[in-house]
């Protein structure tokens, strides 16, 4: 066989080299960053938090929602389409995994036959989601690749979820009517032995039924959608959109506080500086309307003292507040106002909760969910 010489060898690798595509380099990122989706472009922002410079877009499926980054580098996003349910050639079952350091879509999973993937929570390892369509909670296993758990919830438009860390309790925001609750309501699941009795046939042979599900729905509001619950998972908060803020009190799966000062049209709830403060953000206009298009009345942003419960601040942001993410180094929140295409940065005061309206951020069309990846 005739061997090829050093030389000739070196002049095939250049001309490979100069044919094959240049590799895009991968941005450097800091240990901390801000990602934020945009619905309308389908893309991840990457953004460095301290300068507010997007630095990558990462492209995401077709209807990005919410979003979760566990370790700091792999990032979940949720892609639901269509609606809380039916519309069945629009419902999507998509959950992308995205390495936020390379920039790299690592994996696209298909949910299905769980339909409509959107709150997203992670525990024990793992990442549950609420399938809205299909009226269950799911559980993905990144290390299986596959859902290996599945609740069946029997609620309409079921948005949010917040697993505990021992994955022994969850709760979730249900928006519309449903069992148990003539208008939108909450739902506090545990896993416990004190469940009722499993019957058997007479005679038949007694079997150990261990721990199980019990479901506790607790009517609230009209349209009560966001979800905040406490770093030590003792309250959950939400509002309705009559302007009514509910406190739920986590393990006795009842109402503990009705405080009636919210903003109308309440959308979504963050607790703040170390939970020290709830953040709110109203969808709607300040007078209540959804059609006012005059800046000066968009939006209401209030915050309350969480152990209080009294309202210490209460602004006007100039957009409608969708989106939430509080930012505990920076002492400020992030107000994605889908309708205006834009993510307003509003500072927090850590001492007295003022809130005072900061610069905005562009990461595209209609941005929602936010979140925070830090290695």
């Amino acid at each position: 066989m005739k061997r090829h010489g050093s030389a000739a060898l070196g002049a095939a690798a250049m001309l490979l080299g100069a044919l094959a595509p240049a590799r895009a380099e991968t941005v450097k990122t800091p240990d901390r960053v801000l990602l934020a989706l945009s619905k309308a472009d389908a893309t991840l922002s990457v953004i460095d938090p301290a300068t507010l410079a997007i630095l990558a877009k990462v492209p995401t499926g077709p209807d990005p929602h919410e979003l979760l980054s566990p370790d700091g580098r792999t990032v979940y996003v949720s892609n639901y389409g269509g609606g809380p349910g039916g519309y069945p050639d629009t419902l999507l079952s998509e959950i992308d995994v995205i390495d936020a350091r390379s920039q790299e879509v690592i994996e696209r999973f298909d949910t299905a036959p769980l339909l409509g993937p959107h709150g997203l929570s992670w525990a024990g390892g793992k990442l549950y989601f609420t399938a809205q369509a299909s009226k269950a909670l799911g559980r993905y296993d990144p290390k299986l690749n596959k859902v290996d758990w599945i609740l069946g919830t029997g609620m309409t438009f079921t948005h949010f979820l917040k697993v505990s860390p021992d994955e022994k309790t969850i709760v979730t925001m249900n928006v519309d009517a449903g069992p148990g609750s003539p208008t939108g309501s909450m739902s506090v699941f545990r896993l416990t032995d004190a469940h009722p009795p499993h019957y058997l046939p007479t005679n038949a042979k007694p079997r150990e039924t261990g721990a199980d599900w019990t479901q506790t729905v607790i009517p609230l509001g009209l349209g009560v959608e966001g979800l905040a619950v406490s770093p030590d998972f003792t309250e959950a908060w939400t509002a309705d959109l009559e302007g009514t803020i509910h406190v739920v009190d986590i393990a006795g799966a009842t109402e503990a506080a009705k405080l009636p000062d919210g903003p109308k049209g309440a959308h979504r709830l963050t607790f703040a500086e170390g939970g020290k403060y709830v953040v709110v953000v109203s969808i709607l206009e300040n007078d209540g309307t959804p059609d006012n298009d005059a800046p000066e009345k968009l939006g209401r942003l209030q915050v309350w003292d969480a152990a209080a419960r009294t309202r210490v601040g209460d602004i006007r942001i100039g957009c409608q507040g969708a989106g939430l993410l509080a930012d505990e180094v920076g002492h400020r929140v992030f107000v994605s106002c889908t309708p205006q295409n834009v993510v307003r940065v509003v500072g927090i005061d850590p001492a007295t909760g003022a809130p005072s309206v900061g610069p905005d951020l562009d990461v595209g069309g209609r941005p929602d969910a936010l979140a925070f990846a830090a290695e």
